[in-house]
């Protein structure tokens, strides 16, 4: 009998908490739909708005509000980080390789960390193993704590890389006798 109780109770507090976070997104979904209306030419909503969309799993709308950002300021690096980001979950990597690569020419040195670290973990989807290393690195020297986590990981040095070797992604080894390693 407890043990009913405790799954009802259980069950009752997920969906007040689920009922709030709908409430929550309702009311912030509409304060920037007024926003808009009143300013249509915000890049800085529309990207508010494709975040919240992207947060709530609405990818196509969220894309469409990302491209309606990147219209009106074309460098909006946040945005393009952001709309790579959305790609990525699109598994379409070859475009958020791109957007990663805008979001980094555009951006300043306090953000530049993260979108190495984002471009690093596309081109690894890429297969791109040699480029994402690199971008790795960059993203570590930027002061990126996840990427230097990640390079201590992999057992990688930061002067250790040079472009023109061929490293395996599983062990990091020059020549690799793995299976996992097809240049």
């Amino acid at each position: 009998m407890m043990d009913n109780i405790d799954e009802y109770s259980k069950e009752v507090f997920e969906a007040i908490i689920d009922y709030g976070y709908v409430v929550r997104f309702y009311n912030e979904f509409r304060k920037l739909n007024l926003a808009l209306d009143s300013d249509p030419g915000s890049a800085e909503l529309f990207f508010k708005r494709g975040s919240l969309y992207y947060d709530n799993y609405k990818y196509e709308e969220a894309l469409k509000d990302f491209d309606k950002a990147i219209l009106i300021n074309s460098k909006y690096s946040s945005c393009y980080n952001s709309r790579g980001c959305l790609y990525g979950k699109m598994k379409r990597y070859e475009m958020a390789e791109l957007d990663f690569t805008l979001a980094i020419k555009y951006s300043n040195n306090e953000s530049k960390g993260i979108y190495f670290a984002n471009r690093s973990a596309c081109r690894e989807d890429l297969k791109k193993y040699q480029l994402s290393i690199v971008d790795l690195k960059k993203a570590a020297g930027l002061g990126h704590k996840a990427s230097i986590k990640k390079l201590k990981r992999r057992n990688i040095k930061f002067g250790e890389y040079r472009e023109d070797e061929k490293y395996c992604p599983a062990c990091q080894e020059k020549p690799c006798m793995c299976s996992s390693f097809n240049p």
